[in-house]
């Protein structure tokens, strides 16, 4: 995850073997640890707002402009869960909102 710098933090950025250094103080730091819980607070009320909806094979493949074999792929590959029983396959709104959040894989618009 991106560190979310507030715009008031004079933070120094550094390198060292690919990895980024951020030196700040202790206020800029607690700065930023607050917008970035305040983020994961907000998308997590959010979700709380939503209602989930469940989705069959056929259906959560027309939302992602994919085949049906390929939202099996994606269950096996455990980018989506299933929440159906048996060969049954059940797909959550909120699994189909994160995954396409989340960029794992391309959607064909």
């Amino acid at each position: 995850m991106a560190l979310a710098l507030p715009a008031s933090v004079n933070s120094k950025i550094m390198y060292f073997k690919e990895r980024t250094i951020i030196q700040m103080d202790a206020t800029e730091l607690m700065e930023s640890i607050e917008v970035m819980f305040n983020k994961k607070l907000e998308e997590m009320l959010e979700r709380l707002e939503k209602k989930e909806l469940i989705y069959t094979r056929d259906e959560a493949a027309q939302i992602l402009h994919s085949s049906p074999n390929t939202i099996s792929t994606l269950v096996k590959q455990g980018i989506l869960n299933n929440k159906g029983y048996g060969r049954k396959i059940l797909i959550s709104s909120f699994d189909i909102d994160r995954a396409i959040e989340s960029k794992r894989f391309k959607i064909k618009v």
